[in-house]
């Protein structure tokens, strides 16, 4: 095991399965050509181009993505057990944080859009290499704390070091299991699951613990990638276990409501949740 670094608490549960709760790299795609620009009247409430139109995406009533009558299919168990075999975090890091990963170009966009207040608790849930975690540190401040979770050892210890190294003493890891997020109930304002959901395992248990380490008023944010905006003959369309809309209601039987979608990403979906009280 790993020790903990100077200024930081480590919480390290005693069972440890194999899962890189990690994103995966996927190719940026061409953006679609936009139709020649013309004229439109002005969009009026009743006209589904306007905010306050239902079917607008914007609209808090907007269902953007229809229910699956099945659950995703079950995921490829070496979509994890690879993070086992390659302990090196260094290695991870170079493959998740690199151009071209549409989370690492787009992370201003997706902690601006997070609008996290200074003071806040924020879980980095499948942290991986600290993608998110630094900057998640920084944007709630000293008065905040940011716990990084995921379920390998050598990826949390990676984060302490970083975290150490950039001066950041509100940051703690948390080592999971497939199926618990080890959070202490009603100790987080924030979870936050980047390109991370479709490694979970065992995703009613674990999204149950999620749902308990939430505080009244917290809120779920899963980014992850879109089928639905993927080539079907792509190994990313392969490797991820289920559409958008089977994510949404999987996590919805699980206790959470869907309170919105940001738009603004091209491959992901970002969608958020409130627990059901």
């Amino acid at each position: 095991m790993f020790g903990t670094m100077p200024g930081m608490v480590r919480i390290v549960p005693t069972v440890t399965l194999s899962l890189g709760l990690l994103a995966c790299r996927v190719p940026p795609s061409e953006p679609a050509a936009k139709p020649p620009a013309t004229e439109e009247p002005a969009a009026t409430p009743e006209h589904p181009e306007h905010p306050e139109h239902p079917e607008h995406p914007e609209h808090p009533e907007h269902d953007p993505a229809p229910r699956e009558a099945s659950p995703p299919q079950g995921h490829d168990p070496e979509i994890n057990a690879r993070y086992e075999r390659e302990r090196n975090p260094l290695l991870w890091q170079w493959r998740l944080e690199s151009e071209g990963r549409e989370v690492y170009d787009r992370r201003a966009f997706i902690l601006e859009t997070l609008a996290l207040t200074q003071g806040a608790d924020v879980a980095d849930v499948g942290a991986g290499t600290g993608l998110f975690t630094l900057d998640l540190s920084r944007a709630v401040g000293p008065a905040g704390t940011v716990v990084a979770v995921d379920v390998q050892d050598y990826l949390l210890a990676h984060i302490e070091q970083r975290s150490a190294e950039a001066g950041l003493k509100n940051v703690r890891t948390v080592l999971a299991t497939q199926d618990d997020a080890k959070l202490p109930p009603g100790s987080v304002d924030v979870v936050f699951l980047c390109d991370a959901y479709h490694h979970i395992e065992a995703p009613v248990p674990y999204l149950q613990s999620l749902r308990r380490a939430l505080r009244p008023g917290g809120r779920l944010v899963v980014i992850d990638f879109d089928r639905a905006r993927l080539p079907e003959d792509s190994w990313i369309h392969g490797h991820v276990r289920g559409s958008a809309a089977g994510f949404r209601a999987e996590i919805e039987r699980a206790g959470f409501r869907f309170k919105r979608e940001h738009l603004g990403l091209k491959t992901n979906f970002f969608y958020e949740f409130e627990p059901v009280p």
